[in-house]
């Protein structure tokens, strides 16, 4: 909550300096419902369900995903973003993010 609150500061307080702000601060909230102008992404994703425990994956030894265990769940998904604003030539952005997914079991 602490880290949403400091980007809604840095935000506002960027907002009411634009005319200074033009150096190290980019608002795109108003080209929001442009078409993409390299600043939007999707992503697919998906995967099985793995019963291993992440202890195992990552501190238990060299396991590769074939030595895994499978269970009989899945997942597909989708996610749009798109910039909204970027700081520092684009070196930060903060991008809104919306998806959907759904989950099956065999």
């Amino acid at each position: 909550m602490k880290a949403l609150f400091a980007v809604v500061a840095v935000l506002v307080f960027a907002h009411a300096v634009e005319a200074d702000a033009a150096d190290w601060f980019d608002w795109r909230w108003n080209s929001f419902s442009d078409a993409c102008d390299d600043d939007c992404s999707i992503m697919i994703f998906g995967g099985r369900f793995v019963e291993t425990s992440m202890d195992d994956i990552f501190l238990g030894g060299n396991l590769s995903p074939t030595e895994w265990e499978y269970g009989d769940s899945s997942f597909l998904g989708v996610a749009i973003s798109r910039t909204v604003t970027s700081f520092w030539d684009d070196r930060f952005t903060i991008e809104p993010e919306v998806g959907s997914g759904r989950g099956s079991v065999r």
